[in-house]
């Protein structure tokens, strides 16, 4: 048995989740501590390695690989989570981007960053993660984290658009998979307003792929981009296609 194990996380499934379907595929492993090098947000899907022990002493090794991603943001809608699974908000001026714009903004982010961290995120302040204090509405307790990341490579694949109606069957069908406490119902509740409301009957979106560093969050990336543009974005799809030289075409699925 290989001492780590790289599988293909699924949209909705947590790592704890990860660990228990891989002891249910592989028996051998039922009694074996495993433990998992890095998340992934709810939304995201992709390459996560599972460490068997003894690996697990390595973890903080495995951590630190550089990643890659394949993304799609959606143009005109933003959220407080920077993905569709917050609080969704149409923009008010315009809602599109050109490519030129576009392509100089994904300029300015190339090198060495400060990024802030999201305030729905897992990252732990005295004890809490981030979206606890965000979820009883305490982020005045405290500041929000702050860390150098590097981003090697970012780049256009394309940009289209998406109609309304798909757009709102992709986005409900996507949160219904998700598990726990994410105020998903609410959630929602919120995006069937806007597709109610909204005049648009298409959105515009952009995919792209990035080689970044460890702890890098994309959903902050794609904010970022939103706020340079000056027409909001959120992340609609985000897959981890490597995490060091592990890569998703090796992945087990579960």
């Amino acid at each position: 048995m290989e001492k780590v194990l790289n599988v293909y996380k699924p949209v909705g499934v947590t790592p704890l989740n990860a660990v228990q379907k891989i002891k249910e595929v592989y028996p051998e492993l039922k009694r074996r501590k495993i433990g998992y090098a890095g998340r992934l947000d709810p939304m995201a899907e992709g390459v996560l390695l599972l460490l068997i022990y003894p690996e697990t002493k390595k973890r903080e090794h495995y951590q630190k690989l550089d990643k890659k991603y394949e993304f799609t943001a959606l143009f005109g809608i933003s959220s407080d989570s920077y993905d569709i699974l917050g609080f969704p908000e149409i923009h008010s001026g315009h809602s599109t981007i050109d490519k030129g714009q576009l392509t100089e903004i994904l300029k300015s982010m190339t090198g060495s960053l400060t990024q802030t961290l999201p305030r729905y995120s897992s990252y732990r302040i005295k004890g809490k993660p981030l979206f606890w204090w965000a979820l009883q509405n305490k982020l005045n307790n405290i500041k929000l984290p702050q860390k150098q990341v590097t981003i090697f490579n970012i780049r256009l694949k394309s940009l289209g658009n998406i109609d309304s109606v798909k757009l709102e069957s992709t986005i409900l069908e996507r949160l219904t998979k998700v598990k726990g406490n994410f105020r998903q119902q609410e959630t929602l509740l919120r995006w069937k307003n806007i597709f109610r409301e909204t005049k648009l009957s298409t959105f515009q979106t952009a995919k792209f792929e990035i080689h970044c560093s460890s702890g890098t969050y994309i959903r902050s990336i794609v904010n970022e981009i939103g706020l340079e543009s000056e027409v909001g974005a959120l992340t609609l799809n985000l897959k981890r296609i490597s995490v060091g030289n592990y890569t998703y075409q090796n992945s087990v699925y579960l």
